[in-house]
């Protein structure tokens, strides 16, 4: 028989750093704050040349509880619920 890990904790996707320097520095600012968070969806090849140049792939996913303090850490607009807009 397995045992289960525990409960699960809702993830979300805070945004997408400019580069490898700016994850680092979004990072280290959340945790100071002492949120919770991780660089995720980094490819092996993180850039890509794109339309506008080069394209950094990777994304800051916090614990959804965190989500609002998290965007007034770096003074994101509030978030409207369904809208689509940040």
């Amino acid at each position: 028989m397995r045992r289960g890990r525990g409960p699960v904790t809702p993830l979300v996707i805070l945004g997408t750093p400019q580069g490898e320097a700016d994850a680092a520095l979004w990072l280290q600012r959340l945790r100071a704050e002492g949120i919770w968070a991780r660089l995720r969806n980094v490819r092996s090849s993180s850039w890509t040349l794109g339309v506008a140049g080069l394209i950094y792939y990777g994304e800051v996913w916090v614990k959804e509880k965190d989500y609002e303090h998290a965007r007034h850490v770096f003074g994101f607009a509030r978030h409207h619920e369904g809208s689509g807009q940040v």
